[in-house]
């Protein structure tokens, strides 16, 4: 079995961290749910219909490095954007109740998100805009794209020890 990379293993970790918090996984339909890890050379659904809102869809941002952070590890950080579409204009419908249960999602997962080089989890921002075309895809509604770092300790062996392929 091949080993998985770090950006894979916190990417299905923070993705499940988030999808079993209660109201989010009631919230939100398992074809809503939009991965970027699966089977689906394309998870994005072309349109959306009324079963299929809210959305949710987390996707990686912007990494930074530093290979040479001890002597034992390099510091990787890895900012991933969970996106929360409404397809409503009313904030107290879907926006504000599903962003308030990823809050809390992210408030109660482990820190390290149950992964050996994770070390920390942070909410650093979110942005919320009601003329987001490429959420609204044709419907119009609130959305928002909330930043979570992940900071990730990697043993320099696991670097240097890997073969390509």
């Amino acid at each position: 079995m091949a080993t998985v990379d770090p950006f894979s293993e916190a990417y299905d970790a923070l993705f499940n961290a988030l999808i079993e918090e209660h109201e989010i996984e009631r919230r939100i339909v398992p074809r809503a749910r939009v991965r970027f890890d699966g089977d689906k050379p394309n998870p994005i659904p072309e349109k959306v219909g009324v079963v299929d809102v809210p959305e949710v869809m987390l996707y990686p941002g912007a990494c930074t490095y530093n290979l040479t952070h001890t002597s034992c590890n390099a510091r990787v950080e890895q900012v991933f954007y969970l996106r929360i579409a409404t397809h409503d204009l009313r904030l107290d419908r879907d926006l504000f109740p599903v962003k308030w249960a990823a809050v809390c999602a992210l408030a109660k997962a482990s820190p390290t998100l149950g992964l050996d080089t994770v070390k920390k989890l942070d909410l650093i921002s979110s942005a919320d805009r009601y003329d987001d075309e490429e959420a609204n895809r044709g419907t119009p509604g609130w959305s928002t794209v909330m930043s979570i770092r992940v900071t990730m300790f990697i043993p320099r062996s696991r670097l240097t020890n890997v073969r390509g392929g």
